[in-house]
């Protein structure tokens, strides 16, 4: 295949079409992180934080600060938005994904792509590729929990440690360290499988379970090209994650932002200074994560157009269309 050919049209359709720099803002995992902070409620119970943090504290102590908590008939009504909120953050980021893949599909057809298009086809898709999504997560998710459980060191290092946790016994710490080696796997494998899975469905109307095993056969056949796709991206990423940390560790010391993090994460709303360090969070993360936008837009149009070439689907032109167009 065309490797730099391909790179250059994924590049072309990117800048041409700005607005798809919006669809691969909401695909961000930042806006996982944004949805969390904005999901805390101002009515649950109150822990009262001391204005700065002592500079012969560590910010741990927060950890072990008394608390004061007033509960009330409210806090259980708080619970359904708490469930709410993250569903629906889930549910914009996998319809910004299939409008991503739709965009360049409509553009492979030689069509004038649209964001309402793009964004209605995605939302088309998003049953399928949530059911796909979870088939792929289960394994992961399971060896997680089994190493955190057995042994949460293991995972979170001496940051989890507890004496409860010492006296584990090296049997227990090694099928940790299994499970953990485990999970390091199974969620390689699902890097590797979900984008083309997700492409299997918006563009080939596969079933989750069908689209699973559809990218695992385009990933054995072009586990190479796969490779040499991902580098360049890789690489990019790397380099604006280091360029970034740079730049805001500069700006904002490492412990005034782990303090911003405590405050925000054990406060539950209502203390001293909440809502300043939540915007302040909100700010920071949707700052950090506008750098990655025109780079994961470039790399969702590569990966979608080598695709197509992989499947025999890239021509211009074609009487067969790619997306179902029929009303949903």
């Amino acid at each position: 295949m065309d490797y730099s050919g391909t790179l250059r049209r994924g590049w072309q359709f990117t800048w041409r079409h700005k607005w798809l720099w919006l669809l691969a803002l909401l695909s961000l995992p930042n806006l996982w992180n944004i949805g969390q902070l904005l999901n805390r409620s101002s009515i649950g119970p109150v822990l009262d934080l001391p204005a700065s943090l002592p500079s012969s504290s560590s910010v741990l102590d927060l950890l072990t600060l008394p608390q004061e908590t007033t509960v009330t008939v409210l806090d259980r009504l708080a619970m359904l938005r708490r469930y709410l909120v993250p569903l629906a953050v889930l549910v914009v980021k996998l319809i910004a994904q299939g409008g991503l893949i739709c965009a360049v599909a409509q553009w492979a057809q030689g069509e004038a792509p649209s964001f309402g298009r793009s964004f209605k086809a995605g939302w088309r898709w998003l049953l399928p590729i949530l059911g796909m999504t979870i088939l792929l997560c289960i394994l992961p998710v399971m060896m997680f929990f089994a190493s955190t459980l057995i042994d949460p060191s293991v995972i979170f290092g001496d940051f989890a440690y507890m004496d409860m946790w010492s006296r584990n016994t090296e049997r227990a710490t090694v099928l940790a360290e299994g499970f953990a080696a485990a999970f390091v796997v199974s969620s390689l494998m699902v890097a590797l499988i979900y984008p083309f899975a997700v492409r299997g469905i918006v563009l080939d109307h596969l079933s989750a379970i069908q689209s699973i095993r559809h990218s695992w056969r385009i990933m054995r056949h072009n586990i190479g090209p796969i490779v040499w796709f991902t580098l360049p991206f890789l690489l990019v990423t790397l380099a604006l994650w280091v360029v970034t940390n740079v730049i805001l560790s500069a700006v904002i010391p490492f412990d005034q932002l782990a303090y911003w993090w405590l405050t925000v994460a054990i406060s539950e709303g209502g203390s001293s200074g909440f809502y300043v360090d939540e915007l302040i969070l909100v700010l920071v993360l949707a700052l950090y994560a506008l750098p990655y936008v025109v780079p994961t837009a470039w790399q969702s149009a590569t990966f979608t157009l080598a695709y197509l070439q992989w499947t025999g689907k890239d021509v211009l032109g074609s009487d067969k269309p790619l997306l179902d167009t029929t009303p949903m």
